[in-house]
């Protein structure tokens, strides 16, 4: 019995192996040039509605999070409602305050921030691993995949891509703290300052590790979602990756990291001003067909997009001049060429709720923009790991099986 049992088993797994190397055969071979200029299409694959949906749909909750906890910090920190909304609207920060104010914000309030910050931090590893992983299944050639996919797969291995992170920045509270007590020792006369000051050479070499270990933790909060969706490794071995990709191949590590920010930055400036000439062709036709009333709308409209995000905001007091030059600060105003503040007109309630829609409409249009550069750092971020672990150990992972086709049931 047992013997039948065992041929059975046996002609099973030879059943599942012909099938799998059939399928193997059979599967399109997927190019992955090992390049520089590989890196560069993140710009031409990041033009997907359902990557840029998987950027927006994350980062919408996140940032509105984000704001309710800015929000209750600068509360936290003695100021008024009215007297934030004013100054940061929609971009607020609790450590851009009006000129002059210089006092440390209060522990509550930093504990408040430091919350929001971590909610963006977490949005986006969530939003880059359903990225990466719809990246990689595309260019696999699996054009099916949905977005509901992505995510499912995201929300089952987040805790992975977490865990490679907290534990790096775990080490690094370890080597702090141990830090602050060796500090404590050296307020003891004598002894405590000869252990401070004759083990000076080992507390360097600590601090020197502890620095290696925050680009650690960068590098693995950026690379860790492309890793994990692309070979699905545990926290542990992604942090490996990572630390052997840094000291294969650091400079050119480096140079592709640039190259996605460089890329991200032309095409949000790119997209942005394509974006802000396309308003300006509709308000031109509007205005034209709809006469004068349609110009106060929209000039209404505009004035109240700038006031929640641009006009008074103390981010942008010392780069007016700048950001009149860019597309970005185009989008917001109507007249080309200038950036200054639009002035606020009088209109019948009616026409007032009309321009309150249209600031919406241009907001949710500037959201769209905005996820533009996301996901380009995004398929930047998953492309720059295929390559480089193909340059270290010469595996294509766009060919590489997954999980459920090559282990028998």
């Amino acid at each position: 019995m047992e013997e039948g049992q065992d041929v059975s088993e046996f002609l099973e797994e030879s059943v599942f192996r012909a099938a799998s190397f059939r399928r193997a055969l059979a599967a399109p071979k997927m190019s992955l040039p090992s390049g520089f200029f590989e890196i560069l299409r993140a710009a031409r694959y990041a033009i997907s509605l359902r990557l840029l949906s998987i950027q927006l749909l994350a980062f919408a909750p996140g940032y509105l999070l984000y704001l309710i906890f800015t929000y209750a910090s600068l509360l936290l920190s003695g100021r008024s409602l009215a007297a934030v909304w004013a100054q940061s609207g929609l971009m607020p920060c609790l450590f851009a305050g009006p000129p002059g104010q210089g006092s440390e914000p209060p522990l509550a309030a930093l504990v408040a921030f430091g919350l929001g910050v971590a909610g963006l931090g977490l949005v986006f590893l969530l939003a880059n691993l359903a990225g990466s992983r719809l990246l990689w299944m595309k260019r696999r050639g699996v054009e099916v995949y949905s977005i509901r996919e992505a995510y499912d797969f995201a929300f089952a291995k987040f805790n992975t891509v977490v865990l490679a992170l907290a534990a790096v920045i775990l080490v690094i509270a370890l080597l702090a703290g141990g830090g602050a007590l060796i500090g404590l020792i050296g307020r003891i006369p004598y002894l405590g300052q000869i252990v401070v000051t004759g083990l000076a050479w080992l507390w360097l070499l600590a601090s020197l590790v502890a620095l290696f270990l925050l680009v650690m933790a960068g590098l693995i909060f950026a690379l860790a979602p492309a890793i994990v969706a692309t070979t699905e490794e545990n926290a542990l071995e992604a942090g490996f990756q990572v630390a052997a990709i840094v000291w294969t191949q650091p400079w050119r590590l480096l140079l592709y990291l640039a190259g996605v920010l460089i890329t991200a930055s032309i095409g949000l400036l790119v997209v942005a001003f394509c974006v802000k000439r396309a308003f300006l062709l509709m308000d031109g036709l509007f205005a034209v067909t709809m006469g004068n009333e349609y110009q106060n709308l929209s000039t209404q409209a505009q004035h109240l997009l700038q006031s929640w995000i641009v006009a008074r905001s103390e981010w942008f007091a010392d780069s007016s001049h700048w950001a009149s030059h860019t597309g970005v600060a185009h989008f917001f105003f109507a007249l080309a060429g200038q950036a200054r503040p639009i002035a606020p007109l009088e209109l019948s309630p009616w026409l007032e709720v009309l321009a309150h829609t249209l600031a919406l409409s241009l907001l949710f249009s500037a959201a769209w923009v905005l996820a533009y550069p996301l996901a380009v750092v995004n398929s930047g971020l998953a492309l720059t790991y295929l390559v480089l672990r193909r340059i270290k150990d010469g595996e294509n992972f766009l060919e590489r099986c997954q999980a459920d086709e090559s282990t028998p049931p």
